[in-house]
Protein backbone atom coordinates (compact mmCIF):
# COMPACT_ATOMS: atom_id res chain seq x y z
CA UNK A 1 0.00 0.00 0.00
CA UNK A 2 1.36 3.40 -0.94
CA UNK A 3 1.83 6.19 1.56
CA UNK A 4 -0.90 8.36 0.03
CA UNK A 5 -3.41 5.50 0.27
CA UNK A 6 -2.42 4.92 3.90
CA UNK A 7 -2.94 8.59 4.72
CA UNK A 8 -6.36 8.58 3.06
CA UNK A 9 -7.44 5.52 5.07
CA UNK A 10 -6.13 7.12 8.25
CA UNK A 11 -8.18 10.28 7.55
CA UNK A 12 -11.24 8.03 7.29
CA UNK A 13 -10.47 6.66 10.76
CA UNK A 14 -8.95 3.28 9.82
CA UNK A 15 -7.10 1.96 12.90
CA UNK A 16 -4.55 -0.10 10.91
CA UNK A 17 -3.52 2.87 8.81
CA UNK A 18 -3.20 5.05 11.92
CA UNK A 19 -1.08 2.35 13.56
CA UNK A 20 1.24 2.23 10.54
CA UNK A 21 1.69 6.01 10.47
CA UNK A 22 2.39 6.26 14.21
CA UNK A 23 4.89 3.38 14.18
CA UNK A 24 6.88 5.03 11.40
CA UNK A 25 7.76 7.78 13.89
CA UNK A 26 7.86 5.89 17.18
CA UNK A 27 9.50 2.53 16.30
CA UNK A 28 12.95 4.11 15.64
CA UNK A 29 12.73 5.37 19.25
CA UNK A 30 12.00 1.94 20.66
CA UNK A 31 8.22 2.41 21.04
CA UNK A 32 5.59 0.23 19.38
CA UNK A 33 2.00 1.44 18.95
CA UNK A 34 -1.20 -0.47 18.40
CA UNK A 35 -4.43 1.44 17.60
CA UNK A 36 -8.01 0.20 17.74
CA UNK A 37 -11.44 1.80 17.36
CA UNK A 38 -14.38 1.77 19.75
CA UNK A 39 -17.04 3.97 18.24
CA UNK A 40 -15.71 7.55 18.04
CA UNK A 41 -12.94 6.77 20.54
CA UNK A 42 -9.48 5.74 19.33
CA UNK A 43 -7.43 3.54 21.69
CA UNK A 44 -3.65 3.67 21.28
CA UNK A 45 -1.50 1.23 23.25
CA UNK A 46 2.19 2.09 23.50
CA UNK A 47 4.84 -0.40 24.56
CA UNK A 48 8.49 0.54 25.07
CA UNK A 49 11.43 -1.84 25.16
CA UNK A 50 13.39 -0.32 28.06
CA UNK A 51 11.67 2.55 29.86
CA UNK A 52 8.11 3.82 29.94
CA UNK A 53 7.52 6.39 27.17
CA UNK A 54 7.61 10.00 28.45
CA UNK A 55 4.03 11.07 28.95
CA UNK A 56 4.13 14.79 28.04
CA UNK A 57 6.26 14.36 24.93
CA UNK A 58 4.26 11.43 23.53
CA UNK A 59 0.87 13.01 24.29
CA UNK A 60 1.89 16.28 22.65
CA UNK A 61 3.12 14.48 19.54
CA UNK A 62 0.01 12.30 19.19
CA UNK A 63 -2.33 15.26 19.73
CA UNK A 64 -0.61 17.31 17.02
CA UNK A 65 -0.41 14.35 14.63
CA UNK A 66 -4.07 13.41 15.00
CA UNK A 67 -5.25 17.01 14.73
CA UNK A 68 -3.27 17.38 11.49
CA UNK A 69 -4.79 14.13 10.30
CA UNK A 70 -8.32 15.53 10.90
CA UNK A 71 -10.13 12.21 11.05
CA UNK A 72 -13.80 13.21 11.06
CA UNK A 73 -15.06 10.08 12.87
CA UNK A 74 -12.67 10.34 15.85
CA UNK A 75 -13.67 12.61 18.74
CA UNK A 76 -11.54 11.21 21.57
CA UNK A 77 -8.19 9.44 21.94
CA UNK A 78 -7.27 7.22 24.88
CA UNK A 79 -3.58 6.43 25.27
CA UNK A 80 -2.08 3.61 27.34
CA UNK A 81 1.66 3.24 27.93
CA UNK A 82 3.70 0.53 29.59
CA UNK A 83 7.10 -1.12 29.44
CA UNK A 84 7.57 -4.40 27.59
CA UNK A 85 6.94 -7.31 29.93
CA UNK A 86 5.07 -5.34 32.60
CA UNK A 87 1.48 -6.20 33.44
CA UNK A 88 0.61 -2.82 34.94
CA UNK A 89 0.23 0.39 32.96
CA UNK A 90 2.80 3.11 33.36
CA UNK A 91 0.31 5.90 32.63
CA UNK A 92 -2.97 6.56 30.86
CA UNK A 93 -4.43 9.78 29.42
CA UNK A 94 -7.53 10.79 27.49
CA UNK A 95 -7.30 13.46 24.78
CA UNK A 96 -10.47 15.11 23.48
CA UNK A 97 -10.16 16.17 19.85
CA UNK A 98 -11.86 19.22 18.43
CA UNK A 99 -14.41 18.79 15.63
CA UNK A 100 -13.05 19.50 12.12
CA UNK A 101 -14.96 22.79 11.86
CA UNK A 102 -13.46 24.05 15.13
CA UNK A 103 -10.00 22.87 14.06
CA UNK A 104 -10.26 24.84 10.82
CA UNK A 105 -11.48 27.90 12.73
CA UNK A 106 -8.57 27.55 15.16
CA UNK A 107 -6.07 27.31 12.29
CA UNK A 108 -7.59 30.42 10.67
CA UNK A 109 -7.28 32.33 13.95
CA UNK A 110 -3.66 31.26 14.32
CA UNK A 111 -2.87 32.33 10.77
CA UNK A 112 -4.58 35.68 11.30
CA UNK A 113 -2.61 36.24 14.52
CA UNK A 114 0.62 35.38 12.73
CA UNK A 115 -0.16 37.76 9.87
CA UNK A 116 -1.06 40.53 12.31
CA UNK A 117 2.15 40.02 14.28
CA UNK A 118 4.20 39.90 11.09
CA UNK A 119 2.69 43.16 9.84
CA UNK A 120 3.51 44.91 13.12
CA UNK A 121 7.03 43.45 13.10
CA UNK A 122 7.66 44.43 9.48
CA UNK A 123 6.35 47.96 10.07
CA UNK A 124 8.60 48.27 13.11
CA UNK A 125 11.63 47.11 11.11
CA UNK A 126 10.90 49.44 8.20
CA UNK A 127 10.48 52.42 10.51
CA UNK A 128 13.53 51.75 12.67
CA UNK A 129 15.99 50.71 9.99
CA UNK A 130 14.75 53.20 7.39
CA UNK A 131 14.94 56.24 9.65
CA UNK A 132 18.32 55.15 11.04
CA UNK A 133 19.77 54.59 7.57
CA UNK A 134 18.60 57.97 6.26
CA UNK A 135 19.85 59.82 9.32
CA UNK A 136 23.28 58.14 9.24
CA UNK A 137 23.66 58.83 5.52
CA UNK A 138 22.78 62.50 6.00
CA UNK A 139 25.12 62.77 9.00
CA UNK A 140 27.98 61.13 7.10
CA UNK A 141 27.41 63.47 4.14
CA UNK A 142 27.47 66.53 6.43
CA UNK A 143 30.67 65.39 8.16
CA UNK A 144 32.33 64.63 4.81
CA UNK A 145 31.31 68.02 3.42
CA UNK A 146 32.70 69.82 6.47
CA UNK A 147 35.98 67.90 6.18
CA UNK A 148 36.28 68.81 2.48
CA UNK A 149 35.55 72.48 3.18
CA UNK A 150 38.06 72.52 6.03
CA UNK A 151 40.77 70.95 3.86
CA UNK A 152 40.11 73.43 1.02
CA UNK A 153 40.39 76.36 3.39
CA UNK A 154 43.56 74.99 4.93
CA UNK A 155 42.18 74.57 8.44
CA UNK A 156 43.76 72.16 10.84
CA UNK A 157 41.99 68.93 11.63
CA UNK A 158 39.82 69.31 14.73
CA UNK A 159 40.89 67.37 17.78
CA UNK A 160 38.57 65.39 19.99
CA UNK A 161 37.42 67.56 22.84
CA UNK A 162 34.36 68.67 24.80
CA UNK A 163 32.92 70.45 21.75
CA UNK A 164 33.01 67.32 19.60
CA UNK A 165 31.53 65.28 22.45
CA UNK A 166 28.67 67.74 22.85
CA UNK A 167 27.99 67.65 19.11
CA UNK A 168 27.94 63.83 19.18
CA UNK A 169 25.52 63.81 22.14
CA UNK A 170 23.28 66.35 20.39
CA UNK A 171 23.32 64.26 17.20
CA UNK A 172 22.36 61.12 19.15
CA UNK A 173 19.57 62.99 20.92
CA UNK A 174 18.28 64.33 17.61
CA UNK A 175 18.47 60.87 16.05
CA UNK A 176 16.59 59.43 19.04
CA UNK A 177 13.84 62.03 18.67
CA UNK A 178 13.40 61.25 14.97
CA UNK A 179 13.48 57.50 15.55
CA UNK A 180 11.18 57.71 18.57
CA UNK A 181 8.72 59.90 16.67
CA UNK A 182 8.59 57.35 13.83
CA UNK A 183 8.12 54.47 16.28
CA UNK A 184 5.40 56.42 18.07
CA UNK A 185 3.37 56.33 14.86
CA UNK A 186 3.41 52.53 15.06
CA UNK A 187 2.46 52.55 18.74
CA UNK A 188 -0.35 55.05 18.28
CA UNK A 189 -2.08 52.67 15.89
CA UNK A 190 -2.94 50.47 18.89
CA UNK A 191 -2.29 52.76 21.89
CA UNK A 192 -4.11 55.94 22.69
CA UNK A 193 -1.22 57.65 24.45
CA UNK A 194 2.41 56.95 23.61
CA UNK A 195 3.85 60.42 23.02
CA UNK A 196 6.45 60.05 25.79
CA UNK A 197 8.12 57.27 23.79
CA UNK A 198 9.78 59.85 21.55
CA UNK A 199 11.44 61.68 24.44
CA UNK A 200 12.41 58.42 26.15
CA UNK A 201 14.18 57.28 22.97
CA UNK A 202 15.85 60.67 22.53
CA UNK A 203 17.27 60.56 26.07
CA UNK A 204 17.91 56.83 26.09
CA UNK A 205 20.20 56.68 23.05
CA UNK A 206 22.97 59.01 24.34
CA UNK A 207 22.66 57.80 27.93
CA UNK A 208 22.64 54.15 26.89
CA UNK A 209 25.59 54.62 24.56
CA UNK A 210 27.51 56.38 27.34
CA UNK A 211 26.77 53.53 29.76
CA UNK A 212 27.77 50.87 27.21
CA UNK A 213 30.99 52.58 26.11
CA UNK A 214 31.89 53.37 29.71
CA UNK A 215 31.65 49.70 30.64
CA UNK A 216 33.42 48.66 27.44
CA UNK A 217 36.46 50.88 27.97
CA UNK A 218 36.60 51.39 31.74
CA UNK A 219 34.71 48.50 33.30
CA UNK A 220 36.63 45.48 32.03
CA UNK A 221 38.24 44.96 35.44
CA UNK A 222 34.81 44.79 37.06
CA UNK A 223 33.61 42.32 34.43
CA UNK A 224 36.78 40.29 34.92
CA UNK A 225 36.06 40.00 38.64
CA UNK A 226 32.58 38.71 37.94
CA UNK A 227 33.90 36.20 35.40
CA UNK A 228 36.49 35.06 37.96
CA UNK A 229 33.65 33.86 40.18
CA UNK A 230 32.59 31.29 37.57
CA UNK A 231 33.63 27.67 38.20
CA UNK A 232 35.23 27.41 34.74
CA UNK A 233 37.85 29.45 32.88
CA UNK A 234 37.27 31.57 29.76
CA UNK A 235 39.77 32.22 27.00
CA UNK A 236 41.04 35.81 26.68
CA UNK A 237 39.81 36.24 23.10
CA UNK A 238 36.34 35.00 24.06
CA UNK A 239 36.34 37.35 27.05
CA UNK A 240 37.23 40.42 24.98
CA UNK A 241 35.19 39.42 21.91
CA UNK A 242 31.98 38.15 23.49
CA UNK A 243 31.76 38.58 27.28
CA UNK A 244 32.75 42.26 27.49
CA UNK A 245 30.53 43.33 24.52
CA UNK A 246 27.67 41.31 26.02
CA UNK A 247 27.97 43.13 29.35
CA UNK A 248 28.36 46.51 27.61
CA UNK A 249 25.28 45.90 25.49
CA UNK A 250 23.40 44.73 28.58
CA UNK A 251 24.09 47.95 30.46
CA UNK A 252 23.55 50.29 27.49
CA UNK A 253 20.31 48.81 26.23
CA UNK A 254 19.04 48.45 29.80
CA UNK A 255 19.14 52.23 30.13
CA UNK A 256 17.36 52.69 26.78
CA UNK A 257 14.78 49.99 27.52
CA UNK A 258 14.13 51.32 31.03
CA UNK A 259 13.27 54.80 29.80
CA UNK A 260 11.07 53.44 27.01
CA UNK A 261 9.35 51.05 29.41
CA UNK A 262 8.55 53.90 31.81
CA UNK A 263 6.80 55.71 28.97
CA UNK A 264 4.34 52.83 28.29
CA UNK A 265 4.21 50.89 31.57
CA UNK A 266 0.75 52.28 32.42
CA UNK A 267 -0.62 51.85 28.91
CA UNK A 268 0.30 48.24 28.05
CA UNK A 269 -0.36 45.11 30.06
CA UNK A 270 2.76 43.08 30.85
CA UNK A 271 4.93 45.82 29.43
CA UNK A 272 7.87 44.55 31.52
CA UNK A 273 8.54 42.16 28.62
CA UNK A 274 9.85 45.15 26.68
CA UNK A 275 12.47 45.88 29.35
CA UNK A 276 13.57 42.24 29.41
CA UNK A 277 13.66 42.02 25.61
CA UNK A 278 15.53 45.31 25.22
CA UNK A 279 18.12 44.39 27.85
CA UNK A 280 18.92 40.83 26.85
CA UNK A 281 18.26 41.45 23.15
CA UNK A 282 20.71 44.34 23.24
CA UNK A 283 23.30 42.20 25.01
CA UNK A 284 22.97 39.42 22.44
CA UNK A 285 23.05 41.98 19.62
CA UNK A 286 26.26 43.50 20.97
CA UNK A 287 27.89 40.06 21.09
CA UNK A 288 26.72 39.33 17.53
CA UNK A 289 28.03 42.71 16.33
CA UNK A 290 31.41 42.21 17.97
CA UNK A 291 31.91 38.71 16.61
CA UNK A 292 30.51 39.49 13.16
CA UNK A 293 32.52 42.70 12.74
CA UNK A 294 35.77 40.90 13.53
CA UNK A 295 35.11 38.14 11.05
CA UNK A 296 33.71 40.28 8.22
CA UNK A 297 36.19 43.14 8.57
CA UNK A 298 39.16 40.75 8.46
CA UNK A 299 37.78 39.08 5.33
CA UNK A 300 37.10 42.42 3.60
CA UNK A 301 40.52 43.82 4.52
CA UNK A 302 42.23 40.79 3.02
CA UNK A 303 40.04 40.95 -0.07
CA UNK A 304 40.62 44.68 -0.65
CA UNK A 305 44.30 44.67 0.45
CA UNK A 306 43.76 47.31 3.15
CA UNK A 307 46.17 45.84 5.70
CA UNK A 308 48.51 48.81 5.20
CA UNK A 309 45.79 51.29 6.20
CA UNK A 310 44.84 50.55 9.83
CA UNK A 311 42.43 53.49 9.99
CA UNK A 312 40.27 51.95 7.26
CA UNK A 313 40.19 48.65 9.13
CA UNK A 314 39.01 50.34 12.32
CA UNK A 315 36.37 52.38 10.48
CA UNK A 316 35.14 49.31 8.60
CA UNK A 317 34.91 47.30 11.80
CA UNK A 318 32.92 50.06 13.54
CA UNK A 319 30.48 50.39 10.63
CA UNK A 320 29.87 46.62 10.41
CA UNK A 321 29.49 46.31 14.18
CA UNK A 322 26.97 49.18 14.31
CA UNK A 323 24.93 47.71 11.46
CA UNK A 324 24.84 44.19 12.95
CA UNK A 325 24.01 45.42 16.46
CA UNK A 326 21.17 47.68 15.37
CA UNK A 327 19.72 45.22 12.84
CA UNK A 328 19.68 42.31 15.28
CA UNK A 329 18.35 44.53 18.09
CA UNK A 330 15.50 45.77 15.90
CA UNK A 331 14.64 42.21 14.86
CA UNK A 332 14.56 40.89 18.44
CA UNK A 333 12.63 43.76 19.98
CA UNK A 334 10.24 43.87 17.01
CA UNK A 335 9.00 40.41 18.00
CA UNK A 336 8.28 41.70 21.51
CA UNK A 337 6.40 44.74 20.20
CA UNK A 338 4.32 42.50 17.93
CA UNK A 339 3.40 40.18 20.80
CA UNK A 340 2.53 43.14 23.04
CA UNK A 341 0.32 44.94 20.51
CA UNK A 342 -1.29 42.30 18.28
CA UNK A 343 -4.21 41.69 20.67
CA UNK A 344 -5.08 45.37 20.88
CA UNK A 345 -7.49 46.67 18.23
CA UNK A 346 -6.50 49.58 16.06
CA UNK A 347 -7.36 52.96 17.47
CA UNK A 348 -9.86 54.89 15.36
CA UNK A 349 -9.26 58.59 15.42
CA UNK A 350 -12.46 60.56 15.10
CA UNK A 351 -12.27 64.04 13.72
CA UNK A 352 -14.52 66.18 15.84
CA UNK A 353 -16.22 69.15 14.31
CA UNK A 354 -15.32 72.41 15.99
CA UNK A 355 -18.06 73.73 18.21
CA UNK A 356 -19.28 77.24 17.49
CA UNK A 357 -19.36 79.42 20.52
CA UNK A 358 -22.42 81.55 20.97
CA UNK A 359 -25.54 81.59 18.86
CA UNK A 360 -25.67 82.27 15.18
CA UNK A 361 -27.61 85.39 14.35
CA UNK A 362 -29.48 85.88 11.19
CA UNK A 363 -28.28 88.54 8.85
CA UNK A 364 -30.48 91.55 8.64
CA UNK A 365 -32.42 91.60 5.46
Amino acid sequence: MTMSATVQLAKQGDARAITQLINQQLQPRGITAQASREGSCLHIRLEAQRVIPPQQTVVRYLRQALERLSAASIDEVRIYARRHGDDELGWQEDIPLLPPSERRALRRRRRSVFRRCFRIWAHWQAIGLGVSFVFLVVLAAVVLALMIIASDLGWDKPQLGPQVTMIAVAALFFWGLILGDAQTEVLLQRLRRATLWKWATGLGLPLGLAAGLGLLFYGQDWVLRLVGLLPFSIDGSIFRGLVVPFCAGFSGFFVLGLLQWLSICRRVRRSFRWLISSTFGGAVSAAIGSLGSRLLSSLLIKHWNLSDVPEMGVALSVVICTFLVWFSYQAITGVTIARMLHRRPKVKFRHRKPKLKGRMTRKAV
